[in-house]
């Protein structure tokens, strides 16, 4: 695997030397989204022990406040200010904005004020990603290196370590053997394989055939092992989906079918708990139309939505909490779903966590507002490809948003791999081709190097 892009000698000159502190950083940043300072964690199915485990840790603390200061200071003094001109696009601005409505809403703002801090810094480690590397090789250096990471270790475990990378007896009823790699559980591990493999085609197409091929293989197989079916399911579709513009030269037929198939998936998945008529229609495709009891969870979730447009729980308020603890047990229910610490679909938790408005522009900006960027960043040919790899993350994740929950979970690998593919096209949505080389950089602060 070749990186002509990279050529670093020993007599670099300084422009060359700023582009390795770049590329070295963003290698850093992107192997952090993926891993953290403590892997192999405890077999959970929680979104809050996850976070606990990347946020609540003083290791993993320390490194991603390291990190992020690290990253923010080499874009300040290496990177070009068009660049940085990204981070503070309206959406972005939007979201901060409803972030803070959801501290004023929550009755434990403590908590939700470290909650909404440590997402804004791993949030910015992610956007480094794409904001660090000078070249599109640069890019790919960096973010092959933290998949090749992910599979390596995750694959060790699987043959070495199955204790700490495999579903054990104790878990969960039907997960016993199930693999999960570096990751808490299946359901973790499956999403963030399924980007990698849609990462190793991306790469394949770059050039890097062997990488590329391997990488896809590796991940799949993964996701196939994790025991998630819809999530193997969705993969394929997602690249089905993109795959239309190659093949009818429309960006614009792939935004249609993005916003088709993801409404499509949940009106199937979360609708089928509301209408017999969708569930019948549903259970012709799949046998269980509860979807291992999630019906229950969106039920009790629907049913404590918070009154008026704005008002809400504030930030991860409500599951896991004294609020539905406080309620009668529904012994119907599959499980007792008071003690459940998620609602399982990114589309309710937006409402209890924001609000009905604030939660419905999130779901807009992270799902609708990237298919028109992605329309825009098919105008440059260069940025294509790219562009491509973006698109089918999140219809990926937007598919899966009908069944999970990870929007704003802190430093939750779902998360903020899915919120590269978004930062990710809202830069390459630009006039120009985002990676086009100037022919002088020209930092923000300190010194202009020539190429």
């Amino acid at each position: 695997m070749t990186y002509q892009a990279a050529p670093y000698r020993a007599d670099a000159s300084p422009a060359d030397l700023a582009r390795l502190v770049r590329l070295v950083v963003a290698m850093v940043a992107a192997t952090l989204v993926f891993v953290t300072f403590t892997p192999f964690p405890a077999a959970t199915s929680s979104i809050a022990t996850q976070d606990a485990n990347a946020s609540g840790d003083i290791v993993n603390q320390i490194g991603y406040l390291g990190i992020c200061g690290l990253a923010l200071a080499v874009l300040l003094t290496l990177s070009e200010r068009r660049r940085l001109i990204e981070l503070v696009r309206w959406q972005w601005l939007l979201m901060g904005l409803i972030l803070v409505w959801s501290l004023v809403q929550s009755a434990y703002p403590d908590l939700a004020m470290r909650g909404v801090i440590f997402t804004l810094v791993a949030m910015a480690i992610a956007a480094s990603v794409v904001l660090l590397p000078k070249t599109e090789a640069d890019f790919r250096l960096a973010f092959t290196t933290a998949c090749a990471i992910v599979l390596i270790v995750s694959y060790f475990g699987v043959l070495f370590l199955p204790g700490s990378a495999l579903h054990l007896e104790t878990d969960a009823e039907g997960h016993s053997g199930l693999w999960r790699g570096i990751y808490s559980h299946k359901n973790f591990a499956g999403p963030v394989m399924a980007a990698i493999a849609l990462y190793g085609i991306y790469l394949w197409r770059a050039g890097d055939r062997i990488a590329g091929v391997l990488i896809t293989l590796a991940a799949a197989y993964f996701v196939i092992k994790t025991g998630s079916k819809t999530t193997a399911g969705f993969l394929p579709l997602s690249v089905m989906v993109v795959s239309l513009r190659r093949f009818f030269g429309s960006a614009r037929l792939v935004l249609v079918a993005h916003v088709c198939a993801v409404v499509l998936i949940a009106v199937l998945t979360i609708g089928s708990a509301f209408s017999p008529r969708i569930e019948a229609v549903t259970h012709t495709l799949i046998a269980d139309t509860t979807f291992t009891g999630r019906d229950n969870i969106w039920e009790f979730g629907v049913h404590n939505l918070p009154e008026g447009l704005f008002s809400s729980y504030g930030f991860f308020g409500f599951w896991g909490t004294n609020v539905p603890l406080a309620q009668e047990e529904d012994t119907s229910a599959r499980w007792d779903v008071r003690y459940i610490v998620s609602g399982h679909t990114n589309f309710i938790d937006a409402i209890m966590s924001f609000g009905r408005v604030p939660g419905a522009i999130l779901v807009a900006l992270l799902l609708l507002l990237p298919a028109f960027h992605y329309v825009r960043a098919c105008r440059h040919p260069q940025n294509r490809r790219l562009a491509d790899f973006f698109m089918m993350t999140v219809t990926l994740m937007g598919m899966i948003s009908a069944l999970e929950t990870f929007f704003f979970a802190r430093a939750m690998t779902t998360w903020l791999v899915f919120f590269i593919a978004v930062f990710g096209l809202s830069a390459l949505a630009g006039r120009r081709a985002y990676w086009a080389q100037d022919h002088r950089v020209r930092p923000v602060v300190g010194l202009t190097f020539s190429k």
